[in-house]
């Protein structure tokens, strides 16, 4: 993982340790109000099928820390696409795009996007015009 998303997953790991599951679940929707095209549903859904505020969240995050997804890469030979949004961190860009075993690999940035954009209903045309290529 890049610089920035080994920092993000400590300041999860903090948060998960320091603040409430009713606190953290109040920050999620509280994000999503701030931006009018955020499916709220779905992303309650996400947040809360994986258990990711029931006492589970320190081991997702230590099995983020612990996989190594780049080194994985070469073992997969269909077609990959990389989706970032533009307002995301991209320090790790060109290390998914180097790590590619084959030609048939590509990464989109979204204009606009941030880091939650699976979620924006601005965005969601991005998956569903891209599936049959997957």
């Amino acid at each position: 993982a890049g610089c920035q998303a080994r920092a993000g997953l400590s300041v999860m790991s903090l948060m998960m340790r320091k603040l409430s599951t009713k606190t953290l679940m109040d920050l999620v929707l509280k994000a999503t109000a701030a931006n009018a095209h955020m499916n709220r549903d779905a992303l309650v859904k996400d947040s809360l099928r994986p258990g990711m505020f029931f006492h589970s969240g320190e081991q997702q995050i230590q099995l983020l820390r612990d996989s190594n997804p780049v080194e994985a890469l070469p073992e997969y030979h269909g077609p990959i696409l990389f989706i970032n949004g533009s307002k995301d961190h991209h320090d790790s860009d060109a290390r998914w795009l180097a790590a590619c075993p084959n030609a048939n690999c590509e990464l989109e940035i979204i204009e606009g996007a941030d880091h939650f954009f699976t979620h924006d209903d601005r965005f969601m045309h991005h998956f569903i015009d891209r599936r049959p290529l997957l």
